[in-house]
C-alpha cells in the first residue's frame, strides 16, 4: 500500500485540473541550459549469457556530443535493476571525467522517482541507489528527469 501511495503521489502531481494547461511532455530530446550538461543512460538485458548492458551519451548547451560511453556487467538483472546499473556506470564516469553542472536522464520512471523522493524504497535497489546518490553528491551539480524513450 505504501508503495501505491507513493506512486500516486508522484503521478497526481501531472494531472492537471480543468483551469490548468496540460503538461507537456517532451517526445524528443533537448538541449540542457547554458554551463550544463545532459548524460542520457539507457540499460538493455541480454539472456543468453545473463547479463545487462549500458549506454551513456553526454552532450553540451549546444547538443554536441562531448563524450560517450558504453558496457557490458554479467549477471541475472531485471529491467529495473539494470536500469538503477546504468545511472549508477554513468555516476562512476561522469565522476572520472570530472564533469560537474549535469542534467541525468532516464526513461525508467521508477528509478528517476527513487532519486527524486529518497523515501521511496525499491525493493532490492537500495544500495545501489545509495551508492548512485554518493557519487551524485561528488558532482558540483546533478539532477535526475525522466524523459520518455523517444527522447532518450
Amino acid at each position: 500500500m505504501d508503495l501505491l501511495n507513493q506512486w500516486q503521489h508522484v503521478n497526481m502531481r501531472n494531472v492537471a485540473s480543468p483551469s490548468e494547461s496540460v503538461l507537456q511532455i517532451t517526445t524528443s530530446w533537448t538541449n540542457p541550459p547554458i554551463n550544463f550538461l545532459k548524460c542520457n543512460v539507457d540499460a538493455v538485458i541480454f539472456k543468453d549469457p545473463p547479463r545487462m548492458g549500458y549506454g551513456c551519451i553526454v552532450r553540451n548547451h549546444s547538443g554536441v556530443v562531448i563524450n560517450a560511453i558504453c558496457g557490458c556487467i554479467t549477471g541475472d538483472f531485471n529491467p529495473t535493476t539494470a536500469e538503477a546499473m546504468g545511472v549508477h556506470e554513468a555516476l562512476n564516469w561522469l565522476k572520472e571525467l570530472k564533469f560537474s553542472n549535469v542534467i541525468v536522464e532516464s526513461d525508467a520512471l521508477l528509478v528517476v522517482n527513487a532519486f527524486q523522493f529518497e523515501a521511496l524504497d525499491v525493493f532490492c535497489l537500495g544500495l545501489i541507489l545509495e551508492d548512485c546518490r554518493l557519487l551524485a553528491s561528488e558532482l558540483l551539480s546533478c539532477s535526475f528527469v525522466f524523459v520518455r524513450r523517444s527522447a532518450n
